[in-house]
């Protein structure tokens, strides 16, 4: 029997394959990365949108919850970056990896995508899902 848990991150990540950029992923390259235990993941929590891939990092990092008081300690990283315009998303999707592998440890473990959204107020948004040591 599945938990509300694993409902939730299997509705997540369909949603985030529905528009990823790059390689799709699938709920066991989810679990492998986050791990099963719902505990030990926090999830940014209506990040807000930002004029650059740092700010928005810095946004989602904030947004975790519950928080992450060491980032630099995090074992596995889901991250989607939301761009407004399809030319910028690729670039994007490089940049907020470049940036998650210059605040994580060598063997953390990183997926990386990216989705359209034409109505982003801001030109970027970064959301979340991480699991601490």
């Amino acid at each position: 029997m599945k938990s509300q848990y694993s409902e939730e991150l299997l509705h997540s990540v369909q949603r985030m394959n529905t528009a990823l950029c790059g390689p799709a992923f699938d709920l066991e390259d989810v679990r492998a990365t986050l791990g099963d235990d719902p505990t030990g993941i926090a999830g940014s929590i209506d990040p807000q949108e930002a004029p650059d891939v740092a700010s928005a990092l810095a946004n989602a990092i904030r947004a975790l919850h519950p928080p992450v008081s060491r980032f630099q300690e995090v074992r596995g990283v889901v991250a989607m970056v939301v761009t407004r315009s399809p030319a910028a998303q690729m670039l994007a999707v490089k940049e907020l990896g470049e940036h998650l592998r210059a605040a994580l440890p060598e063997d953390a473990s990183v997926i990386c995508a990216g989705a359209l959204q034409t109505d982003l107020a801001s030109d970027v948004q970064v959301q979340l899902w991480v699991r601490s040591r």
